[in-house]
């Protein structure tokens, strides 16, 4: 018996464990969870900058930044969410921007056919 004994105790023991991840229902649904919330963050992070982008464009169109100005944006961007309002500011900022380059366009065009310019 003690023979056994020391024959067994003798023995290496390899436990191992085996996860089959590809058919798991359980894994597959936390995977989705985590991917949608990442997508999530990475969308309101995008939509937040935009909005930034948009604010500092139509406050330099504008050309002043009071509190009355700010508060606009503020409210309609962050607060209460106005899409409508959004769109119109990114209409005029967008106008705004055409219009300033076809001045500035204009501006060298007509700075190019001066006599003596650029001599």
């Amino acid at each position: 018996m003690s023979r056994q004994i020391d024959r067994l105790e003798g023995l290496k023991v390899n436990h191992s464990h085996s996860f089959n991840v590809t058919y798991s229902r359980s894994y597959l649904v936390q995977v989705t969870i985590v991917e949608l919330f990442l997508f999530s963050l990475v969308h309101n992070a995008w939509q937040l900058k935009r909005g930034w982008r948009l604010k500092y464009r139509y406050v330099l169109m504008s050309g002043n930044a009071d509190a009355k100005t700010l508060d606009r944006l503020e409210n309609c961007f962050e607060w209460n969410r106005d899409r409508k309002l959004i769109w119109k500011i990114r209409k005029e900022v967008e106008d705004f921007e055409r219009w300033t380059e076809k001045k500035v366009a204009e501006m060298l065009r007509a700075k190019r056919q001066q006599p003596g310019v650029g001599k």
